[in-house]
């Protein structure tokens, strides 16, 4: 008894054998360290953002869960249930998830096993809590598991599984919706709408035109004066003097205000034109229409703007009695440069009566 009382103490010391607590402890790193590999390979797995449990630089670990107001974004008993099962199953589990062994070297908790499993336990189960109380309703079609609401059989899976693409990242847009989203995404520059009241940055139809008389022109000019029912005579004489016809025009006010003087053989016919239309962020408009003499000295209602995108010049002459009644469109824009086009339409009342139409070219002249 005398002999054998010593050793039981001492191996109730140590340990059934001298390398007992050597083993122990590193059994328990290597179960610590396993879970270090499993909580980085879930991080990777899961793109490091949802994942709550993180290892930090100094191999601590450290739980940090994210804001979320997804209902019922953490599924306690299934947490509980996890952190209540066998410490030996955990360990296997997190560690086949993680696809490693526990023959590696392990860095050395400064704290026995028992005690720091049951401070993660603790801080799990604190953080689980506090993140149910703070989520909030949302739509369940639009809810995504998040990472901590799988069992370890799924974080197996996805620890295992190589991560697919996201389908938006990996969706290529063609150059029309691309176009589309970037000028949404850019501050307006210029009115939307087939209408605007601003003319564009790049048009200026200022400057005084001379007409481009040719035989051709002459031909369109004599058919037009025909439809509005002049007499051959007065075509004869309207014929021979028309290539004394010069326009002066003054854009003002980004377009909104568009001053023509008209100077031919019968004399000037000088008229402001005011645009209406969409502008820039105010799509919204209200017509405007103003009072103004034709070139016969009979008053009409006149409305313009601007299509093509603020390079055509449009304006209407509505409500004239002359010519059998009817209402004259006019068209100008720039050809080039130096060349400004109008085009003339006669819309008559009758709509027996065909259209009367001409098509007026201008030259810059040189002095202007």
């Amino acid at each position: 008894m005398l002999y054998y009382w010593p050793l039981f103490i001492i191996q109730n010391l140590v340990g059934p054998s001298k390398d007992s607590k050597r083993e122990a402890l590193s059994t328990h790193e290597a179960l610590v360290q396993s879970w270090r590999e499993a909580i980085e390979a879930a991080e990777k797995a899961n793109m490091g953002e949802m994942w709550p449990i993180h290892v930090t630089d100094s191999g601590q670990i450290r739980l940090s869960f994210p804001t979320r107001n997804d209902e019922n974004s953490l599924l306690r008993g299934e947490f509980m249930e996890f952190l209540e099962s066998d410490e030996d199953d955990i360990g296997a589990n997190i560690g086949q998830a993680a696809g490693g062994g526990v023959e590696k070297e392990v860095i050395v908790l400064d704290k026995p096993y028992t005690e720091a499993e049951e401070e993660i336990k603790v801080a799990l189960v604190e953080s689980v809590e506090e993140a149910i109380a703070e989520s909030r309703p949302t739509n369940e079609l639009q809810r995504i598991i998040p990472p901590w609401e799988r069992t370890p059989s799924e974080l197996r899976q996805i620890a295992t599984t190589q991560p697919k693409s996201s389908s938006i990242s990996s969706t290529k847009l063609s150059p029309a919706s691309s176009t589309t989203v970037l000028k949404s995404q850019e501050k307006a520059t210029e009115p939307v709408g087939p209408r605007w009241a601003l003319a564009a940055k790049t048009c200026n139809l200022s400057g005084v035109w001379k007409l481009v008389e040719s035989e051709e022109f002459k031909s369109q000019y004599d058919k037009y004066l025909l439809s509005l029912g002049q007499p051959a005579i007065v075509r004869t004489v309207a014929l021979s003097l028309i290539g004394f016809t010069r326009e002066e025009i003054i854009q003002e006010e980004e377009g909104r205000k568009l001053t023509i003087n008209g100077i031919n053989p019968r004399g000037m016919w000088n008229r402001l034109l005011i645009s209406s239309g969409a502008e820039i962020n105010k799509p919204s408009f209200q017509p405007i229409q103003r009072e103004i003499y034709t070139a016969d000295s009979e008053k009409v209602k006149a409305e313009a703007w601007w299509e093509g995108n603020g390079t055509i010049h449009k304006s209407w002459l509505r409500g004239g009695m002359k010519y059998g009644g009817g209402d004259f469109e006019s068209s100008r824009y720039l050809a080039s440069e130096n060349v400004l086009i109008c085009k003339s339409v006669f819309h008559p009342r009758d709509p027996k009566r065909e259209k009367a139409q001409v098509t007026w070219r201008f030259q810059r002249d040189a002095a202007s």
